[in-house]
């Protein structure tokens, strides 16, 4: 689809109507016409296109057309956006708005406006905005020069390395956040060796106790330290910043929407889940409940967030009675509603694992199939293989199970002492050789547990509960 066209199926129905409006007087011109045309084609090639216009001055100029239609769209939203009430645009509007005071000679309008505009700047910590009001009070200034000008100066050049401090720290942080976000997909949860990470383990923000410098900032250090306590298995320490990041959120929602403070809440039940808390799972799930018909939460992020807190926990503590409930409500929100890759293959994730659970292993081989169809993210790669190795397993599916096992073998990413115990324990079945019972494998379960933590092994995590549901 041409980048043009594809941009005029993403306007709304009142974008569409203003920029008519706005284009009025315009329907005989080039660019308005070839607006109507990919209005009602959109997914025609330029080719074709060009061949549609042949001999008129859109097709011999296609490509400047287009060009101009699309600037000329852009313009229309700009102008239709600021009337946008929100903080950005306000800010956006007010200093052009003061801007076009100051050219105007009318400097007393334009500091009363940058005034007002500062305020709302420091209220919702829109701190870019701010340096370019700095920048246009200091012009101001040189224009209304009197006998207090250098002491205004001083003070705006100490206001602006404050705020050059904050935008630097805030970047810092947001860089952790984004890193450690990553790390925690591509290690599995777990972080092993910290050595080999020392651009987080060794920051100067891993060893401080709080930040307080910014409200934004709060949010990106509170989850930074949140993840980084996780990823060395410390749950209690990483559970009080996720507290702290929650209530931030909460008590600052003129910064942060209903979801971010969702997100925050689904973050302090899975902690209970990785803690085995069903008291505080439970009465933390309540508060959670309350969110279902609050503004601004999408009822698709709701139910998915239902049903992975309620198929992972079910999961953890074998509370067969919980996954007879959720499974039927994730199969039908996977069948009825859209989510984003992440959350579709963490749906399936555990949809299958608390299938293998109530030991529906024919349905359970049918969403392996469906999961089969989407692309992995890279920590679910060898969930789903382990989930087939299990599934095969208990259909006596012999010819697969042997293929399985000899892929797991040769593409397991994370190879460990369980990953080791799991490749024992299918090849005793495959070769009928020695075979491992459900009993002997727990049992080895158990003193692996006394070696290492293996709440760790976030991959791998229904193959535990699946081994001891079959000792």
């Amino acid at each position: 689809m041409l980048a043009t066209a594809s941009l005029i199926t993403k306007l709304s129905k009142r974008e569409r109507f203003f920029f008519n409006k706005h284009c009025s007087g315009s329907e005989r011109k080039s660019f308005y016409i070839l607006y109507k045309f990919l209005e009602s084609k959109p997914n025609i090639e330029f080719k074709a296109l060009k061949t549609h216009f042949a001999n008129t001055p859109i097709g011999n100029n296609l490509s400047v057309e287009l060009n101009l239609l699309q600037k000329r769209i852009l313009r229309s939203l700009h102008i239709f956006r600021l009337n946008n009430k929100s903080i950005e645009y306000t800010m956006l509007k007010n200093i052009s708005y003061a801007r076009i005071l100051y050219e105007k000679k009318e400097l007393k309008n334009a500091a009363k406006l940058i005034t007002q505009t500062k305020k709302l700047g420091y209220k919702y910590e829109e701190f870019v905005f701010l340096t370019h009001l700095i920048i246009l009070e200091e012009q101001l200034g040189y224009d209304s020069i009197n006998a207090s000008i250098h002491k205004i100066l001083k003070k705006l050049r100490q206001e602006r390395e404050r705020l050059n401090q904050i935008l630097n720290e805030l970047n810092t942080l947001r860089k952790l956040r984004t890193r450690i976000i990553e790390l925690q997909y591509t290690e599995g949860n777990y972080v092993h060796n910290t050595a080999l990470y020392p651009e987080i383990f060794k920051s100067d923000y891993i060893t401080l106790d709080d930040y307080q410098n910014s409200i934004k900032g709060k949010d990106h250090f509170y989850l930074f330290k949140s993840i980084a306590f996780s990823l060395i298995g410390q749950t209690e320490k990483s559970l009080k910043y996720n507290k702290l990041k929650y209530e931030n959120v909460k008590n600052n929602q003129h910064i942060f929407t209903p979801v971010d403070e969702l997100k925050s809440m689904q973050n302090i039940i899975y902690h209970f889940i990785l803690l085995n808390d069903k008291i505080n799972f439970n009465k933390e799930f309540e508060v959670f409940e309350s969110y279902k018909n609050r503004p601004g939460i999408p009822e698709n992020l709701f139910s998915y967030f239902t049903a992975y807190l309620q198929l992972r926990f079910g999961i953890a503590i074998l509370n067969l009675e919980a996954l007879n409930t959720y499974i039927p409500f994730a199969i039908n929100i996977l069948n009825t509603m859209k989510f984003n890759l992440t959350q579709t293959n963490l749906l399936h994730h555990n949809l299958i694992g608390a299938l293998i659970m109530i030991k529906d292993f024919d349905k359970a081989q049918d969403y392996l199939i469906s999961w089969d169809k989407i692309k992995k993210i890279n920590h679910a790669e060898n969930a789903v293989k382990i989930a087939r190795l299990i599934v095969y397993k208990e259909l006596n599916k012999i010819a697969l199970l042997k293929s399985e096992y000899r892929s797991f073998k040769k593409t397991v990413k994370i190879k460990n002492k369980l990953s080791e115990l799991i490749l024992e324990y299918f090849n005793s079945h495959i070769t009928g050789k020695n075979k491992m019972s459900g009993k002997e494998l727990h049992k080895k379960l158990i003193i692996l547990f006394k070696e290492e933590n293996l709440k760790k092994y976030y991959n791998e995590f229904y193959f535990l509960s699946w081994a001891k549901s079959i000792s």
